[in-house]
């Protein structure tokens, strides 16, 4: 599994397909360390950032705070911020979700 954390784009660049890049190039990175996905963490009410995320594939794997603190033995701890979602990315499905 490969952490992803704060992928932000400044206003100015957004619409440009730099985002897609971005995810473009830590997927690669994923499947070059041999991970089997990637996870992120969004709010909820970060409606842009949550339609990128799921038009590119990525799924809410949890959306309440136990679970977050729980998944993977507790491997998004450090990370967690109240209210936000963890998203998942599967690199085992083979073929990648197209915008």
């Amino acid at each position: 599994m490969l952490y992803l954390g704060y992928v932000y784009l400044h206003v100015d660049h957004v619409g440009r397909g730099l985002g897609r890049k971005l995810l473009d190039f830590a997927r690669a990175e994923a499947a070059r360390l041999d991970k089997d996905g990637l996870v992120l963490l969004a709010h909820p009410e970060a409606d842009w950032a949550v339609k990128a995320y799921l038009r590119y594939g990525f799924r809410v794997l949890h959306a309440e705070r136990t679970k977050i603190l729980c998944w993977n033995d507790g491997w998004m701890k450090p990370y967690y911020e109240e209210g936000f979602h963890l998203f998942f990315y599967d690199l085992s499905i083979g073929d990648f979700a197209e915008a």
